[in-house]
């Protein structure tokens, strides 16, 4: 089967292989699980409400997990923090 296809079960959410790849990445600059998972969200395009919905937090949750997401990354925007993921993924 091929890798992209292949999933794996983290908590109740099913990730790509591309997505597992990049959680182990994320842990390698010092996010937690749950940054990882806001993190996932947010390259999918979701809204912050979007995100507290699914992960069932509250929305200033979101917003703080993204503040030390953005301050561990030293970036400051979404958009940053998508380029830094291609930086992250495209290494070696």
């Amino acid at each position: 089967m091929n890798e992209c296809r292949q999933k794996r079960k983290l908590g109740h959410q099913s990730l790509s292989f591309y997505e597992a790849d990049l959680h182990a990445r994320l842990a390698t600059c010092g996010l937690t699980p749950r940054q990882q998972q806001v993190v996932v969200l947010v390259m999918r395009g979701l809204s912050n409400r979007e995100i507290a919905t699914k992960l069932l937090i509250e929305e200033y949750t979101v917003k703080v997990h993204l503040r030390d997401i953005f301050y561990r990354l030293k970036i400051h925007r979404r958009t940053a923090l998508l380029t830094k993921i291609f930086q992250l993924t495209h290494a070696n």
